[in-house]
């Protein structure tokens, strides 16, 4: 019977998380040895690692041991035969390698250098860059967005653009792009949440916190639905935050209807 490839990964990410590294490296030995065509292998190798340098100080770990840790996992990147260097997990282990560590100026200078990654896994190095650049404050984070947006056709981008628009008080933008995503995209559970949620606040403000009865009646079933998504989704304190947000605004809606 064939061995499965993925039981073999399953098994050795089972073991990381164990802190069992020496059997998860043999796991890793093994798949690089029977499934020589698979990068699979390669990349649990390289978690390996990556892992052991995120032990905390105190766990029986040297100061400089992460160091280390980073170093070995960087050697096995680079012995990954040439077969792979377009792989996309080959590429994402790379960029990881960079970010793990904080060394995001190399990584904007890698991804910017080699065409490789922009070719083979744009959507992840936009999200990326644009993560970067938002937390550091940078200008250019609404350029990478609309960029994802226009040339890689990405749900969670247009999530994050209308939700930055949003926070700017752009809300004729921000319920532009909830218009599209609700007309036109399938959303998961969590996608429909956040748009929702942003879509009503949005409506709301544009019509100066007085709505007309159609816009009022779409608010309050969109609230509603809302509501009910965030319960299946399963965090409570989200739950009762978006419950309680959207309970308020019912009540601020109800006070002017009855002016």
């Amino acid at each position: 019977m064939e061995s499965n490839i993925y039981s073999f990964l399953e098994e050795g990410q089972v073991l990381i998380d164990q802190k069992q590294y020496l059997k998860a490296e043999k796991t890793a030995q093994n798949m690089i040895v029977l499934f020589p065509d698979s990068y699979e292998g390669y990349h649990l190798r390289f978690l390996i690692f990556m892992k052991k340098a995120e032990k905390k100080l105190g766990e029986g770990t040297l100061a400089n041991d992460k160091k280390t840790q980073y170093k070995v996992a960087r050697l096995y990147l680079d012995e990954v035969p040439d077969r792979f260097s377009l792989t996309p997990q080959y590429l994402c282990d790379m960029m990881e390698w960079y970010i793990a560590q904080g060394k995001t100026n190399e990584f904007l200078s890698l991804v910017e250098s080699d065409d490789r990654f922009m070719t083979v896994i744009p959507n992840e190095v936009l999200k990326l860059k644009y993560r970067y650049l938002y937390e550091q404050h940078e200008t250019g984070s609404l350029d990478v967005l609309k960029e994802l947006i226009t040339n890689y056709p990405d749900v969670d981008a247009m999530i994050a653009l209308m939700t930055l628009y949003f926070a700017n008080q752009q809300y004729d933008k921000s319920s532009k792009i909830g218009t599209e995503l609700l007309e036109n995209t399938e959303l998961t559970n969590l996608q429909m949440y956040l748009v929702l949620f942003y879509q009503i606040f949005s409506f709301y403000y544009l019509s100066d916190k007085n709505p007309t009865e159609e816009v009022a009646g779409w608010i309050e079933q969109a609230g509603q639905k809302c509501i009910e998504i965030a319960a299946r989704i399963g965090n409570e304190s989200v739950c009762q935050e978006v419950k309680s947000a959207i309970s308020e605004l019912f009540i601020e809606m109800n006070k002017k209807g009855n002016e």
